[in-house]
């Protein structure tokens, strides 16, 4: 008699065995066989019933009784080919799930499985009844709008801008002038060859840490952070006065390559032209106008932009271009929300005499408002627009005799910032309609 060998150790988890491949194919297949036998015995009992009649009894028969067992014989004749039908289908079933064991034994993987009709049925139960009127489902989908994106440009498509040559740089980001179907765009983005990026990734190299990613990638982490609030920002603003976002790509942080299918961080914006800031006082007298009217209505919106009072703190030439004739501002990354904060008791009713006592007051005659300087944003702006625009186009001398009166008032409440955005784009668009 041979003795059946002890299961070894290593087979029990604790007080349960454990299983091996070819057992647990078994397992697998009695949960696949185990419904199909059930459900063919019960088949099998429906059949045997219907074949069962009750025509004659046990010792007389009724005279009536011969047309009811006809009744019943064609009744039960119908019964047959129906049950005939099911068991044919069920014998097709049970051939595909032959075939569908057969190929879960040889190891096959779940994605090659799932493919099997059969199969994709078995697992997908529950979905398929939660999926009847499949067909009505079909047709909203095709009657469907489909919602247009909101920008020409994003990660699918930004590489087939071909870049041409730069145009521009600042401390933390380049632009370039782009090619799409012909077009011209302006792509921003940061390199290495940016100031900040460079020292820092000379510091890194003189480091011996040149091998080192992590710290390399940290050398991108603001320069990248400021070109991604110049996006965001445009995506909560909306006004002519800003230049034309066309669309953006973020897929990461580092952005050591300029190929447009990986760069990290790329902002696509409509084209302008540099132009010379002094030419614009030798522009026609409607167009200096038109041009002053539209920077005007922009400080209105900065005052009262859905972020709040915003400043830019670098007003400079380089920050605006012409775009289609008008003046557009195109660097955000130095623009803000914050009010300048102050000392509620700066005024002069509660003044000391302590010298060592210092209280922060608000410029420009500002009063300190709940500890901020409420208006100063604006009065900064209009300082800076005043500075770099209004005193060219709103020359006094350069305007018939009718205007000067009125464009001399305007230049002097300009200079002590008296007037307001509002106040300044009643009076231009007055002396609009008199030229």
């Amino acid at each position: 008699m041979t003795s059946r060998r002890p299961l070894s150790h290593n087979r029990f988890v604790g007080d349960l065995p454990v299983l091996t491949n070819m057992e647990k194919r078994y397992v697998k297949v009695s949960i696949f066989l185990l419904p199909f036998v059930l459900y063919t015995a019960v088949m099998l009992k429906m059949l045997d019933n219907a074949c069962q009649t009750e025509i004659f009894r046990k010792h007389a028969t009724p005279p009536d009784v011969f047309p009811r067992v006809l009744e019943q014989s064609h009744n039960s004749t119908l019964l047959l080919h129906s049950v005939l039908r099911k068991y044919e289908a069920i014998d097709r079933q049970r051939t595909k799930l032959s075939e569908m064991l057969n190929k879960l034994l040889s190891d096959e993987s779940p994605e090659t499985l799932a493919t099997n009709d059969l199969a994709v049925r078995y697992f997908n139960a529950r979905n398929l009844r939660d999926l009847k009127g499949l067909d009505k489902i079909g047709s909203k989908i095709e009657n469907q709008v489909v919602t247009k994106a909101k920008y020409v440009f994003n990660c699918t498509n930004i590489n087939q801008i071909k870049l041409i040559k730069k145009v521009g740089h600042g401390v933390s980001k380049q632009a370039f002038l782009g090619k799409f179907k012909g077009q011209p765009v302006a792509v921003k983005m940061v390199t290495r060859h940016q100031k900040e990026v460079r020292q820092c990734l000379e510091g890194i190299r003189e480091k011996g840490m040149e091998w080192d990613t992590f710290q390399r990638s940290r050398c991108f982490v603001f320069p990248t952070m400021k070109l991604m609030k110049e996006i965001l920002l445009l995506e909560q603003l909306d006004h002519p006065g800003f230049v034309q976002m066309l669309g953006y790509c973020v897929r990461s942080e580092e952005s050591d390559s300029t190929d447009m299918s990986e760069h990290g961080v790329v902002a696509i914006y409509e084209y302008g032209e540099r132009f010379v800031l002094d030419n614009l006082q030798f522009l026609p007298m409607k167009a200096k106008l038109r041009r002053a009217i539209n920077l005007a209505k922009f400080l209105q919106y900065l005052e009262y932009s859905p972020l709040g009072s915003l400043r830019i703190k670098d007003f400079k030439e380089g920050h605006f271009l012409l775009v289609n004739s008008s003046l557009k501002m195109i660097d955000l990354d130095d623009v803000d929300n914050i009010e300048p904060s102050c000392d509620i008791y700066s005024d002069s009713d509660h003044l000391t005499a302590n010298p060592n006592v210092h209280y922060r007051t608000c410029e420009y005659d500002i009063q300190c408002q709940m500890g901020l300087c409420i208006g100063y944003n604006a009065k900064q702006n209009l300082k800076s627009m005043t500075r770099l625009f209004f005193k060219r186009l709103l020359y006094p001398s350069s305007y018939p005799s009718n205007l000067v009166e009125s464009l001399t008032q305007v230049n002097t409440r300009l200079e002590t910032l008296t007037i307001t955005a509002l106040e300044l784009i009643e009076v231009l668009e007055d002396s609009l309609t008199h030229l």
